[in-house]
């Protein structure tokens, strides 16, 4: 066996997947193909084929002094760009094929930009995809010597990698989506005046700042097995009913409202349940309204403003000043735009504080920053802060 089937095969094959998880580690795999393929450099790009422009563009060997100009000017001089659109996809094929190699080694893309950085004007491109919103393709261009002499191995072994790039780039697109629907759904959450969950088959799949602050104290809480319980052991049969009821509805209607009341404060708080299904009208928001009769939105009265001074906030988490003003309001239930408005602080300056604030807690969410400042809150409450 060779030592590309031996060694360097599954060193890439973790460096493709590692990067379908993580677009931004297409550079690590893309400068670990250099060396295998006879020091060899390349792009991996996509094209939007609606706007015209490129959706991501990743380059490897190459200087990057050069990647500017690219963009700058050499762009709309390449080419290559009109004749890769033909290619077959998933088939490695060498630049010649397009029969226009003499017409590229007299181009000033050839000779200003690709001659100056060592690239030949021959050498492999694989188009990974061509719909209709988009085409993604892979070059890479070893020696010229080496790509002459090697030319056939390099195609085999470049074969070998084509299908896992593209299943790759498909995790890329499921990864976003879900990104992308959890980011949507975490702001219509948030847009919520109540505190509100959404439940999944019993679980919080996503809560919004309100929420985290009843679960912070103990007006709900997670059980050992994930679920949403209430957080007095009385109020839990209320609460199990209730979403069973609501988990059975159909048609699909508002159920509530349930008393939970908080073990730290004894304060009650009311709980509706809503269904999301398809079927589901109203002014529920559509957003939310998929994944049929498991999901249900559960909301809660508003909890009152949270009684932790900034100063307390800014000792205990080592927090500037401003950082810590910037906290209680969150914490006290302010979004951002209302504290800069009231501050008189621009939205970026509001947005890199709570960047600051969110690195030195350890924290990447709103909802996180509340729960870690609402459990100070108790223990300020026991005499312990």
């Amino acid at each position: 066996m060779s030592k590309f089937t031996d060694t360097t095969f599954p060193h890439l094959l973790d460096l493709i997947y590692a990067a379908g998880l993580e677009p931004s580690a297409w550079q690590t795999f893309l400068d670990a193909l250099t060396e295998p393929f006879g020091g060899a450099n390349g792009v991996l790009y996509a094209y939007d084929k609606q706007s015209g422009l490129t959706d991501f563009s990743f380059n490897y060997g190459t200087d990057p002094a050069f990647h500017a100009s690219y963009a700058d000017h050499y762009y709309k001089l390449n080419p290559y760009g009109s004749a890769v659109v033909g290619l077959e996809v998933g088939r490695v094929l060498p630049a010649r094929y397009t029969g226009r190699m003499s017409e590229i080694i007299r181009s000033e893309f050839y000779n200003d930009w690709m001659k100056p950085q060592g690239i030949p004007a021959d050498h492999f491109g694989v188009m990974l995809r061509n719909d209709e919103r988009e085409h993604v393709v892979i070059g890479i261009a070893p020696h010229t010597s080496l790509f002459v002499r090697h030319h056939d191995r390099y195609a085999r072994e470049l074969a070998t990698l084509v299908p896992h790039i593209t299943r790759a780039l498909a995790m890329n697109d499921m990864v976003e989506k879900v990104q992308a629907t959890s980011q949507l759904l975490d702001s219509v959450l948030e847009s919520y005046g109540a505190a509100a969950f959404l439940i999944v088959r019993g679980r919080p799949e996503l809560i919004n700042t309100k929420a985290a602050q009843l679960l912070a104290t103990r007006v709900f809480r997670i059980n050992r097995y994930g679920n949403l319980v209430a957080g007095r052991p009385e109020d839990e049969s209320r609460l199990a009913s209730a979403l069973e009821q609501a988990h059975r509805a159909s048609p699909p209607l508002p159920v509530g409202p349930v008393k939970c009341v908080s073990r730290d404060y004894g304060t009650a708080y009311y709980v509706w349940l809503m269904p999301l299904s398809p079927s589901t009208r109203g002014n529920v928001l559509p957003e939310l309204q998929s994944g049929g009769s498991s999901r249900v939105l559960m909301l809660v009265s508003t909890m009152g403003q949270m009684t932790i001074a900034p100063e307390t906030i800014r000792e205990a988490l080592q927090l500037t000043r401003a950082e810590a003003q910037l906290a209680s309001a969150i914490a006290g239930g302010s979004t951002m735009v209302q504290y800069a408005t009231k501050s008189g602080l621009s939205r970026h300056t509001v947005r890199n504080q709570l960047s600051s604030i969110f690195a030195k807690t350890g924290t990447s969410r709103q909802a996180e920053l509340v729960a870690l400042i609402a459990t100070l809150a108790r223990t300020a409450s026991s005499g312990r802060v």
